[in-house]
């Protein structure tokens, strides 16, 4: 999980889908030189997915769903909504076959069901503050 955290969630969420939507849809420019700097990094973590679901396995640690797709799934969601994360996940395609499973399952189905509208989030604003990193 540790692994999962260093390297998708701050790349993918802080640093691309906060600058892309989150901020944005607060009035807050996005910056475009913590995108540009974190897009390596977010091919480079999902290179490595690729090759770790292209050896067959239904999950991320094997053909058991496990805490880390459930702890990838909303990670990689919020980076699809992003004009980087529409451009590069279809390159992947044993990632996007992996999003089907996880989409297909009887709990991710009732969760998402339950989900409110997406929305702006009021208290990102305090995120520019704390979560941003120096462009």
């Amino acid at each position: 999980m540790c692994n999962l955290n260093s390297y998708f969630y701050p790349e993918m969420i802080y640093h691309v889908s906060h600058e892309r939507m989150v901020y944005p849809e607060l009035g807050i420019p996005g910056n475009d030189l913590i995108v540009q700097r974190a897009m390596p990094n977010v091919i480079r973590a999902l290179e490595v997915m690729e090759k770790e679901l292209s050896d067959g396995r239904q999950f991320i640690v094997g053909d058991a769903v496990s805490m880390a797709d459930f702890f990838l799934l909303p990670t990689l969601f919020g980076f699809a909504l992003t004009p980087e994360g529409k451009q590069v996940m279809p390159k992947f395609p044993a990632i996007q076959a992996w999003d089907n499973r996880m989409d297909a399952l009887p709990s991710v189905i009732r969760f998402n069901a339950s989900l409110p509208p997406r929305a702006p989030i009021p208290h990102a604003r305090e995120w520019v503050h704390h979560h941003r990193p120096a462009a």
